[in-house]
């Protein structure tokens, strides 16, 4: 049975052997912002939000040992595609193991709104879905 699970970081770089380098990883799925400085509540395609980066990486499992063509994209809240090209295509070889990554990287990464980002592949066949949440901060973050 293929698994799909999702990770978002800062930075994330794939490395030899099926590992990878993640950097500011949000071990939640949790994306947290700070309020907008505009006396806004929320962020808007005027004056978007933005972080340097952003990093999601979907790890596959349970596949068979091949070369698939793959489809990858990131949607937002409100079902629209992040990307204007409407995600990105790519040939996928899978080791024998029967995993593999697939990392979207954005660099900024601009935010008109918040609630859940849905990554979305298709890979052999099937397709994958895994979310992450992007939200404002309500808490101060306490250092210990």
């Amino acid at each position: 049975m293929i698994k799909s699970t999702v990770f978002v970081a800062d930075k994330i770089e794939l490395l030899d052997a099926g590992k990878v380098i993640a950097l500011g990883l949000y071990t939640d799925g949790r994306v947290l912002l700070q309020r907008p400085d505009t006396g806004l509540d929320a962020f808007t395609a005027e004056q978007p939000g933005a972080l340097p980066s952003l990093s999601v990486l979907l790890c596959v499992t349970g596949l068979e040992a091949g070369t698939y063509p793959a489809h990858v994209e990131l949607v937002t809240p409100s079902g629209a595609g992040y990307e204007q090209n409407g995600g990105r295509r790519a040939n996928v070889l899978v080791a024998a193991a029967g995993a593999c990554n697939l990392v979207l990287n954005f660099a900024p990464f601009l935010i008109v709104e918040t609630g859940d980002y849905t990554v979305r592949a298709t890979l052999a066949g099937q397709t994958l879905e895994g979310t992450f949440h992007v939200a404002f901060d309500s808490v101060a973050s306490v250092a210990t």
